[in-house]
């Protein structure tokens, strides 16, 4: 079967549809809220990251001196138990 350009169009776009429709409550099932629920009960401690998320639940206050001082790091940074190797750098 030869692909057009018309067949691969319409693969990617309802490729991203279903990404993005993925988090949507059609059916009664369980919805982001809840999903945000599962998060405190991860078993290991997230990475800090500069904005806020709606699942940390802080007012403005506490947003201002939470984030006041974050540093950016150029690396790539994983929970604490995690590892990663590198497989080729960037222009290779």
């Amino acid at each position: 079967m030869a692909w057009s350009r018309r067949d691969f169009l319409l693969l990617m776009g309802v490729g991203g549809g279903a990404a993005l429709l993925e988090g949507v409550n059609f059916t009664g099932g369980e919805t982001l809220a809840a999903k945000g629920d599962r998060l405190a009960t991860l078993s290991f401690e997230p990475v800090a990251y500069p904005l806020p998320l709606t699942i940390d639940n802080l007012t403005s206050a506490e947003q201002k001196t939470a984030f006041a001082t974050f540093t950016v790091q150029d690396d790539l940074v994983l929970p604490p138990g995690y590892t990663y190797q590198v497989l080729a750098q960037w222009g290779e």
